[in-house]
């Protein structure tokens, strides 16, 4: 199985409010449960990101070139951005078979794509698209993840069993982790998710069920959802977009951007050199 998650330090002019402003979400979202991975457990490329003192969020490797993520931590006031790929030990920065790219902030608004239609309130849209200066060079630690097909849709992945797996935080540890974790998790009918999230804009929207102790926490903002279809190939089908305010162990549902519904949009804007 290839997984691959990326994970961006980011320096902010100011500290970031929560994007959401209902109290019944929080913004902040780690890997809950699970277990640890190991080194190219599955060869994934990562790439982990800081936002000093202020938050940790992730993304997904999807070509040589560009990262898909969450727009609500970089849509305003970033500064530079440290982007880690291929890294398993999150503080590691001489680990073997990672590269550590920067991205300064003058050169910052002609590699971020942030969909148009953002809304930082209620993360509607809530995708952006990442390119790197220079093109990756593949490898056992770095790889991409394949976009899902156009004919898998939504409700075909209701009631499968998905991959989250991310940094953040655990039942044993409060903070950020330094080595990656995965759970399985299964997504939920869309009918199940809105009864949870009635006025939210759930469209292009995936959910995964609340079981206690399973899910995204605090540091997995924008971490990758991947699918193992029937032809044993594994595909992103979602980043997360943010947990119920309840907590980490609570039994609410984790939300995710929903990848399908925005193949197009992720074509249109991705301009390989």
């Amino acid at each position: 199985m290839k997984v691959f998650v990326i994970f961006f330090h980011l320096c902010l002019s100011s500290v970031i409010a929560n994007p959401v402003s209902r109290n019944t979400l929080r913004g902040h979202d780690r890997i809950y449960g699970g277990e640890f991975t190991e080194k190219n457990q599955y060869p994934f490329a990562t790439v982990s990101f800081i936002l000093p003192g202020f938050a940790v969020t992730g993304g997904a490797l999807i070509s040589s070139e560009y990262v898909l993520t969450t727009a609500q931590y970089i849509y305003k006031d970033v500064m530079s951005m440290f982007i880690y790929i291929g890294a398993h030990q999150y503080n590691d920065q001489g680990e073997i078979g990672r590269e550590n790219v920067h991205i300064d902030g003058d050169d910052l608004p002609n590699r971020m794509v942030i969909h148009e239609e953002f809304d930082p309130e209620t993360l509607a849209k809530n995708i952006a698209l990442i390119r790197l200066p220079s093109k990756l060079e593949f490898s056992a630690t770095i790889q991409k993840i394949n976009l899902p097909p156009r004919s898998l849709t939504a409700k075909s992945l209701e009631g499968s069993t998905a991959t989250l797996m991310g940094w953040g935080a655990s039942e044993e540890n409060p903070d950020t982790e330094d080595y990656p974790r995965h759970v399985n998790v299964t997504i939920m009918p869309q009918a199940i998710c809105n009864h949870y999230y009635p006025s939210l804009n759930r469209s292009l929207m995936l959910c995964s069920d609340g079981e206690i102790n399973k899910g995204a926490c605090e540091g997995d903002i924008g971490t990758p959802l991947i699918a193992t279809l029937d032809d044993d190939s594994t595909v992103l089908i979602g980043i997360v977009s943010f947990i119920n305010s309840l907590g980490c162990a609570a039994r609410w549902p984790t939300m995710y951007i929903n990848v399908i519904g925005y193949l197009d949009w992720i074509q249109e804007n991705m301009v390989e050199s």
